[in-house]
């Protein structure tokens, strides 16, 4: 068992195999489950905190929004997030070509080529009929999210069409969303 002490915010860990040891190392993190020092088991980054989601696209112009909650827990390079939100006002509602997204994650996508992480939607409410997003993926090397909904009712067809933002409605309390997922970061 490792032996980990935590004196003025310096945690100091020493593996088990060093225990005993006179020569104790201040580092900035502690390690999991080895019996050496090894970097890629050093756990040096946890974070608890807020970040805003806001629509983008090209073209729309959100006036205002009813609701704008995002919170997040950053565990070494993972990244577990929750968002809600809902406009308040649309003055342009752009282009049919865009594909909407949510901006404003808390720390840029990792550039991975084998991974692609989704968000699970799990209320979606006033979005125009046939145009509703039903699940979102992570952008690598962004902080963005793009919502995508099926070419047809059946999703075996495997048919992914991006959301688009030139019919959601204008009015107050519109285009809500719910999400949460998870990815990665460098």
């Amino acid at each position: 068992m490792a032996l980990s002490t935590i004196a003025a915010n310096q945690i100091t860990s020493l593996p088990a195999s060093s225990v005993g040891s006179s020569q104790l190392a201040p580092l900035t993190g502690f390690y999991l489950g080895t019996s050496t020092v090894a970097s890629e088991h050093l756990l040096d980054d946890y974070e608890e905190g807020t970040w805003t989601p806001a629509y983008t696209a090209t073209s729309l112009v959100v006036t205002a929004y009813s609701l704008q909650i995002g919170r997040f827990i950053r565990i070494g390079h993972c990244v577990w997030i929750y968002g809600e939100i809902a406009t308040n006002g649309i003055t342009t509602q752009g282009s049919s070509f865009a594909q909407l997204q949510i901006t404003g994650l808390p720390f840029t996508v990792k550039n991975e080529s084998f991974t692609r992480s989704a968000i699970q939607i799990s209320t979606c409410t006033t979005f125009a009929a046939d145009n509703f997003p039903k699940f979102g993926t992570f952008e690598k090397n962004t902080t963005k999210i793009s919502l995508h909904n099926f070419a047809s009712s059946d999703p075996r067809d495997g048919v992914v069409l991006g959301v688009k933002p030139d019919n959601m409605p204008t009015t107050s309390s519109d285009n809500r969303l719910e999400f949460s997922g998870h990815y990665r970061v460098a």
